[in-house]
């Protein structure tokens, strides 16, 4: 649910006057006036609070996992123990290469952090 505060009274009022353009879909008209502008900004402002939020590292991790583990069945009925030793090590190894590239962007994130707070 999307809540305008009774004190963005320049959106309140942007909103019943946008004309949808046609040409593109999704889109307001532009127009001469500033509803199309306050109507962007509200939408720029959505869209960075909502639009792009990525998956938990842990569920990626897992389903990486289980990828490996659904490539290395060949089949109908159990792995044998011979391509559950492979299956096992390919394993290990992605999520050995896995774990390193978390630390580095959790390292990255980090020190982008510290240098925004020493400004």
């Amino acid at each position: 649910m999307w809540l305008i505060s009774e004190d963005c009274t320049e959106l309140a009022d942007a909103l019943p006057l946008l004309v949808a353009d046609e040409e593109t879909d999704g889109d307001v008209l532009k127009t001469e006036t500033v509803h199309d502008d306050v109507a962007d900004c509200a939408r720029y402002g959505l869209k960075s609070m909502l639009g792009t939020q990525s998956r938990p590292r842990e569920v990626e991790r897992v389903e990486m996992l289980e990828k490996i583990r659904a490539e290395g069945m060949e089949g109908e009925g159990p792995m044998t123990p011979e391509q559950a030793e492979r299956v096992a090590n390919r394993q290990y190894m992605a999520d050995l290469k896995f774990q390193e590239e978390t630390r580095k962007k959790q390292a990255k994130m980090f020190r982008r952090s510290r240098f925004q707070r020493q400004k």
